[in-house]
């Protein structure tokens, strides 16, 4: 027998009605399914008294009830029978056995039915009371139910919370302390008739929660209609395994949480601004001819105007999804998303701010593309060999056409000259070391890059890669410069396999031109009408300035001027300069400069 102390009714947030504790025993009886078939107790409040209920809701040619005192002692009390007409009531033992037939050997009614409420005398102990109820068919018994009566609470629930989420779902927070007489292996949710709130059925701690241990921050989820409710009520039932097949059930206690108003509409405006980032799913219906589009992060607070090349648009709420037609086979689209965040009565949240996010789709029902083909984890080379595909985007190399995109044709050559994705700012810095060149550049929008190549122009003006870097790479040493002028640019390959071309960028490296002398300084960089250069007294002779193309633009004899020289360069057109000093050892290359 299992002992649990009392424990005074109070109500907060929870309401606590103290229920069932019951153990199933199913032995050579024919056992009826648990969750069709049961027996239910609610008690009164304050007392020691019950409401006995059966749910049947499979018909299994069950014909009559019967109830049975097993704890010694004890009698039932203040009977009262709440059946319809039809049940016949027989008295086995005086206060101890009851049983109802109905209809004379005919099967109960299908429901959930209350079968007798009732009080307990004799009861002065705190141990729980055991009453057995048989589910008969005829005079066989096809199932026992014995339940375990509490007058006293099994459990407490400390600290509730509900908050609400992005979603306009709910997150219910609750401590649950175990005062029963036995471990909680786990606990069960049982939501009234018609109620489908709660995501979760069952509560699995990760180990047994002891007596008088408390399993902290349970979280439970419910669903965005719960907004129609000022308070959200459901049952818990700690339970107590026994073995693979049989369990104890603590008291039952009803739970009323109030559900919050929560202003779901307008968020922060950085959650807004990721919401609207975070794009919309494009879907292309062949067979309708039709293609929709629907937001990711979106909800019933924004309005959104999406807007098609040629073809119009329309708004609607943000968890909707906006259809258009008449679209032409082989071409790319562009749509745009522009929203507008509003509270419930319609105004807008951020002062008639809007976002606007676009995206491409390219349209082609003819079998360009082949879904099951795609594997964005074949292991492509890194040859750039550009191929043009049937979606008129340029690929890295057949490989990625095929593997990564999924294209069912085609045509290699020089790729197919669309405009890029997106930019990829290159800068070439010359590094003061001799015979190296720093490669920065940087990227923006949202395209996943699987990595970058890194190419240089030779002479004679075809490309080639001269390294390949990971994707979180954004910058490079070229450690070996051919002389002269050394033009770069990176290609960034994207995860289809498309390929993404940064401007291109140069440096002049000369085997007469070496790292910095120390001691010379030149500024401002940029400079606008003038060059300041600062050297050691007497020991640069002339000041030159090439174009990128070599040629000499400008030239000032400084020998016997006083450091720091001042040169004019108004006269000069906008542009990228490099730098020549000659003194009186050898020619030294200060840096390269940038005229606004």
């Amino acid at each position: 027998m299992f002992k649990l102390p009392a424990k005074p009714s109070t109500k907060i947030h929870y309401r606590y009605l103290i229920s069932t504790l019951i153990v199933l025993h199913f032995g050579s009886f024919k056992a009826l399914a648990q969750d069709i078939n049961t027996t239910l107790l609610t008690p009164q409040t304050g007392s020691c008294c019950f409401e006995l209920q059966y749910d049947y809701n499979f018909p299994q040619n069950i014909t009559s009830l019967e109830t049975r005192l097993l704890t010694p002692g004890l009698f039932f009390s203040s009977l009262q029978y709440d059946l319809t007409s039809g049940w016949q009531y027989e008295v086995l033992q005086q206060q101890r056995r009851l049983r109802w037939t109905f209809l004379q050997g005919m099967e109960i009614p299908v429901g959930q039915n209350e079968l007798l409420d009732f009080c307990l005398s004799g009861w002065n102990s705190m141990d729980p009371i055991e009453l057995l109820v048989l589910w008969r068919n005829g005079n066989a018994v096809a199932r026992r139910d014995t339940l375990r009566l509490n007058c006293f609470d099994c459990w407490e629930g400390l600290n509730p919370t509900v908050d609400c989420q992005a979603d306009s779902s709910y997150i219910l927070s609750f401590d649950f302390l175990n005062i029963s007489d036995f471990s909680t292996d786990y606990i069960t949710i049982r939501e009234p008739f018609g109620q489908d709130l709660i995501q979760e059925e069952n509560i699995f701690p990760d180990s047994p929660i002891a007596i008088d241990d408390q399993l902290d921050n349970i979280q439970l989820h419910l669903s965005p209609s719960a907004i129609d409710l000022e308070e959200i009520c459901f049952e818990l039932t700690p339970r107590h395994l026994l073995n693979d097949q049989v369990a104890i059930d603590c008291c039952t206690a009803n739970i009323c949480v109030a559900i919050p108003d929560c202003d779901r509409c307008c968020t922060p405006y950085e959650d807004f601004e990721a919401a609207v980032n975070s794009g919309f799913d494009v879907v292309i219906d062949c067979e309708e001819g039709q293609v929709s589009f629907m937001a990711n992060a979106l909800n019933d607070c924004d309005r959104v105007n999406y807007m098609v090349d040629d073809l119009g648009g329309g708004i609607v709420d943000g968890n909707e999804s906006f259809i258009i037609g008449n679209l032409e086979e082989d071409r790319w689209y562009e749509v745009c998303m522009t929203v507008d965040r509003q509270d419930r009565s319609g105004e807008a949240c951020f002062e008639s701010t809007s976002l606007t996010f676009c995206e491409s789709f390219y349209y082609d029902c003819e079998n360009c593309f082949l879904p099951e083909e795609v594997d964005l984890s074949f292991d492509c080379p890194d040859d750039f060999e550009l191929v043009c595909g049937c979606d008129g985007m340029t690929y890295l190399n057949a490989c990625a056409a095929e593997s990564w995109a999924g294209l069912a044709e085609w045509e290699a050559g020089t790729g197919c000259g669309e405009e890029q994705l997106e930019d990829i700012p290159l800068s070439v810095v010359w590094i003061t070391l001799p015979n190296e060149a720093r490669l920065d550049w940087s990227i923006g929008g949202l395209v996943d890059y699987r990595y970058f190549l890194i190419q240089r122009m030779l002479p004679n003006g075809e490309w080639i890669t001269i390294a390949t870097v990971d994707n979180s790479t954004f910058t490079y040493f070229d450690t070996a410069p051919a002389d002269g002028l050394n033009k770069y640019r990176v290609i960034g390959v994207v995860e289809s396999g498309k390929v993404v071309i940064s401007n291109e960028d140069f440096i002049l490296n000369s085997t007469s031109i070496f790292s910095s002398e120390q001691g010379i300084r030149c500024w401002p960089n940029p400079f606008e009408d003038f060059i300041n250069i600062e050297a050691p007294s007497g020991q640069v002779l002339q000041v030159q300035l090439f174009n990128v193309q070599g040629q000499l633009v400008k030239h000032w004899e400084v020998q016997g001027l006083s450091s720091p020289y001042r040169l004019a360069t108004t006269v000069l057109p906008s542009g990228v300069y490099f730098l020549k000093l000659q003194t009186k050892d050898k020619v030294v290359q200060q840096q390269r400069l940038i005229k606004n």
